[in-house]
């Protein structure tokens, strides 16, 4: 199974961070994700925060220059 996976710079908007959260909501083998340098933005970070409160197996995420803003952060923190 994979655990390691890294989709750094792949121009991962909002939309397409829609069909990454709902694999991770559903993905219980992967451990580590990288998304540095997508610009996600703030409906990215709403979709990636939907996902992390199902998934249960993530433990390191790298999110690096994806311009989240203030917003958007927040709602991946919590």
């Amino acid at each position: 199974s994979l655990t390691k996976l890294d989709l750094s710079e792949n121009d991962l908007e909002g939309k397409r961070m829609r069909a990454i959260g709902e694999m991770l909501s559903e993905n219980r083998h992967l451990t580590r994700l990288v998304l540095s340098c997508n610009e996600m933005r703030e409906e990215g970070g709403r979709h990636l925060a939907e996902a992390l409160r199902k998934n249960t197996s993530l433990q390191q995420l790298d999110l690096g220059c994806c311009f989240l803003r203030c917003s958007g952060a927040r709602e991946v923190c919590e």
